[in-house]
């Protein structure tokens, strides 16, 4: 079974409040659960993506791995910065943006994954609508540590079928039945 294991990080002073580190811990027991379930394993396994009209098979800029070697990196918990086995090890820091473009960020070199505290307070009222996007989101930006990429910034239909956003709208589509 493959764990979740999260860590907050202070950056720049700033740190998550009591409630919402409350709030990420209930999340992060919710994706351990998605993740180690037939039907999430079974969902990326045969991933389909739509542009258009059309449906393909697998994902995009998958680095060359099929979508059952894709699942394996995930489960493994292996990524850009650490091999341990089956453990999914999430860094999280705070960062305040009142504009919403970016709902959590990664950058090249760095292990933490920023989360924009303006959409967590979105996401807290939101209550079930709102745990699918946060847990989503942070599997999404754990992906992107994993090695994987999207095309833009803006969440296009291209990017629909790309790895951190299949995994991310996965989790967030079984969260929300």
């Amino acid at each position: 079974m493959t764990k979740v294991q999260l860590t907050f990080v202070s950056r720049r002073g700033k740190e998550f409040s009591e409630d919402q580190k409350e709030y990420f811990t209930k999340l992060t027991t919710m994706l351990e659960q998605i993740i180690n379930t037939d039907r999430f394993k079974n969902d990326i396994r045969y991933f389909k993506h739509k542009i258009g009209r059309r449906w393909h098979d697998g994902f995009k800029l998958n680095k060359g791995f099929s979508p059952s070697e894709i699942l394996n990196i995930l489960l493994s918990g292996k990524d850009l910065y650490s091999d341990k086995d089956q453990i999914i090890d999430i860094h999280l820091n705070p960062y305040r943006k009142r504009k919403l473009k970016y709902h959590a960020r990664t950058f090249k070199g760095r292990r933490s994954i920023g989360v924009n505290t303006t959409y967590l307070a979105y996401c807290m009222r939101k209550e079930k609508k709102g745990e699918a996007l946060m847990a989503g989101t942070m599997i999404h930006e754990y992906m992107h540590i994993a090695g994987f990429v999207h095309y833009t910034n803006s969440g296009t239909e291209e990017d629909k079928g790309t790895v951190p956003w299949g995994i991310g709208d996965t989790v967030k589509k079984i969260l929300k039945e």
